[in-house]
């Protein structure tokens, strides 16, 4: 039908041609047309109506028809013949088609009706054409589909060129527009398009499909199915061609990865390897906390490949991805990089508590730095002093001392309202590694108060007048006067020791302990921690020599001189030359001379001797008075006439040389123990 139109608009069109013969009789009226090309090609649609005229006197017409292929009709022929014969007097139209077959497509064709009664022709004469017969046309030839990208900056980004040439055979006609057909699957095709010409010429044989809305889809990874047929002027269309083409995606990122750097992190990739014909415009990067659940945290450009991430949180596990952008979208993600955020690294602050010393109403310590393991001298460091109870308000500790490399003292005299109670040392410090400054900081409680029992103080040792008590915060050392330490009990060389803290049992060296001074039995001893008196057989005294009226004792602690009298020295016996004493820490034999033995005066066989040690009557048969002096006085108790004659005697044998001094003893005078007789160089007076 559709062709029929198309035939009937071109007959309207060439009517314009008709040659037109007036009839010869006025009882005969033109006929009315139709004409086109045929419902099949390689023919000609003819359709005519025709009515007589009234009151004319012919009523039966005999129409001819011929066929030429120029308007003068040369060489006609005669196609058919049509009988006009209404049925009635009213000369009714009739209408008469015919298909004139087996023609030439593509050649001109011309018709002339005529009309005739009773013999008589040329009543009236008309001339139809040209008329052309007509097919469909061939397929369009060399269909090709290209995905072409525009210039940056253009908001479509690429588009579909469909190029092909004219069919081989246009079916007698000329093309008067392309169909252009698509879909996503093949055979799945629907009319998309239609391709008219811009001028009276034949229509352009390309189309660009543009990505333009939601009905002209074009998407990145989706293959699409095209077709193209063409249509003559006549409205006859061909079979189509077809073609299919794969719209590419930008390709995905490679060897992406994510590795930790100081506090961030660092994420690294390659580009794709088909940036030139699939081109890349921009990165994006994601991160979240699942594979389901990542944003896009940046975009960068094409030119750049590593990215740091800084909005991390330290010690939190992180996904990462990136996807490339260009104009055919965006790519697939890249492979996933998990990684837990590095805690940053920090400047070690260490409060050396075995340094931590507490001398009276002062607090002294040692602080190491380091630095990844490494000793460092920090670019800044300070330590304060806050009291739990006593207000936010803290002390600045004085930098005493740089020892060495990481190694800093420091120093306080506490003000008296922080000896009241515990307070915490704060100890921060910072570095500049070079690539950023890092922080570090310690925090302790301090026992600077008498509540030391809060940090489960118990002492350790003593040294001297330093304690070493083990903390909860580790070992620190006091003066022993801070623990108010004092001395409860010695025996031997062991000292046990009270403090605030405990009781610990020391050697007395460890205190200083030395004995002062024995009286009796009880010792004076002298420590660190006071004066304690003990018995002097917790400390093992024991007398070791007498000298005159001074007694050496040996105890643990050391020896000890004292007066003999404070040990309650007494002779008990003398034999010989050796004298036996008793005292309170024992009994001592000693050579008579220490203890200056004197014979005062003799009773028949008994002799009465005085030493530093009391006074003994000893017989004279154990004394050795070669040894033991007589005194030279005269003692009371005896006959007075001896001792004037002693006492001449002596000065005869002196003035002679005979009678010399000796140490504790004189020599050349008879042994007066023995008895025995002696003869004098010179003669005694009596007086």
């Amino acid at each position: 039908m559709r062709s029929s139109v198309v035939c009937l608009i071109v007959g309207l069109f060439l009517i314009s041609g008709l040659i037109c013969l007036a009839p010869t009789a006025s009882a005969f009226n033109a006929p009315e047309w139709e004409y086109g090309c045929g419902p099949q090609d390689h023919s000609v649609y003819l359709k005519f109506s025709y009515s007589g005229i009234e009151g004319g006197f012919l009523n039966q017409v005999t129409l001819w028809l011929f066929r030429a292929h120029n308007p003068s009709m040369t060489g006609e022929v005669c196609a058919d013949s049509f009988d006009y014969d209404p049925p009635g007097p009213d000369y009714d139209t009739q209408t008469f088609t015919y298909s004139d077959g087996g023609l030439a497509n593509g050649a001109e064709y011309y018709y002339q009706l005529e009309a005739g009664t009773g013999g008589i022709f040329d009543v009236f004469s008309v001339v139809l054409g040209p008329m052309v017969p007509s097919g469909p046309p061939s397929v369009p030839q060399n269909l090709q589909a290209e995905v072409k990208v525009t210039a940056p900056g253009n908001p479509i980004p690429f588009d579909v060129l469909l190029n092909w040439d004219a069919p081989s055979d246009k079916g007698g006609s000329y093309i008067g527009s392309y169909n252009v057909f698509k879909g996503t699957s093949p055979g799945g095709e629907v009319y998309y398009h239609r391709v008219v010409p811009t001028t009276a010429y034949e229509p352009f044989t390309y189309y660009y499909d543009l990505p333009i809305d939601e009905s002209h889809p074009l998407v990145p990874g989706v293959t699409y199915y095209y077709k193209v047929s063409a249509v003559t002027k006549l409205d006859r269309e061909g079979d189509a061609a077809d073609v299919s083409v794969a719209i590419p995606r930008t390709s995905t990122p490679q060897s992406f990865s994510a590795v930790a750097s100081g506090t961030d992190v660092i994420l690294g990739w390659l580009a794709p390897s088909d940036t030139a014909t699939k081109p890349i415009h921009s990165y994006k990067i994601y991160r979240g906390d699942s594979p389901g659940n990542l944003d896009c945290i940046a975009t960068v450009d094409d030119a750049v490949t590593e990215y740091r991430d800084t909005g991390v949180t330290a010690g939190y596990g992180y996904l990462y991805r990136v996807t490339a952008f260009g104009p055919f979208g965006e790519s697939v993600a890249s492979n996933m990089a998990a990684l837990t955020a590095p805690t940053p690294p920090t400047l070690d602050v260490t409060v050396d508590t075995a340094s931590m010393y507490f001398p009276s109403q002062m607090v002294e310590f040692n602080v190491l730095f380091s630095y990844l393991g490494t000793p460092v001298d920090p670019t800044s460091c300070s330590a304060v002093l806050y009291g739990t109870s006593h207000g936010t308000g803290g002390v600045n500790l004085i930098l005493t001392g740089h020892d060495a490399v990481g190694l800093y003292g420091f120093s306080i005299i506490l003000p008296s309202h922080y000896q009241t109670g515990p307070s915490t040392l704060l100890v921060t410090a910072s570095l500049d590694t070079g690539s950023g400054v890092c922080y570090g900081a310690s925090m302790m409680d301090l026992p600077t108060g008498a509540y030391i029992d809060q940090f489960n103080a118990v002492l350790a040792s003593i040294r001297g007048d330093i304690a070493d008590v083990s903390t909860d915060i580790g070992d620190i050392h006091f003066d022993l006067a801070a623990l108010d330490a004092k001395v409860v009990d010695i025996h031997g060389d062991v000292a046990m020791i009270g403090t605030n803290v405990g009781i610990i049992k020391t050697n007395v060296e460890t205190i200083n302990g030395v004995v002062s001074t024995i009286d009796s039995n009880v010792a004076t001893v002298k420590t660190n921690l006071g004066t304690f008196m003990v018995d002097v057989a917790a400390i093992g005294a024991k007398v070791t020599e007498i000298k005159g009226i001074v007694a050496a004792i040996q105890t643990d602690l050391g020896v000890v001189k004292t007066d003999v009298a404070n040990i309650r020295a007494q002779v008990t016996e003398i034999n010989g030359r050796t004298a036996t004493i008793k005292t309170d820490i024992g009994d001592l034999n000693m050579d008579v001379h220490w203890i200056n033995a004197t014979i005062m005066k003799t009773i028949g066989n008994v002799a009465h001797i005085k030493t530093t040690v009391g006074t003994i009557d000893v017989d004279m048969d154990q004394v050795d008075t070669n040894y033991i002096p007589w005194a030279v006085e005269p003692k009371t108790g005896a006959d007075p006439a001896i001792y004037v004659g002693i006492a001449v005697l002596a000065m005869s044998l002196f003035a002679a040389g005979a009678l010399t001094r000796g140490p504790g003893r004189c020599v050349g005078h008879s042994d007066v123990g023995k008895r025995k007789s002696r003869k004098l160089s010179m003669p005694c007076k009596l007086l």
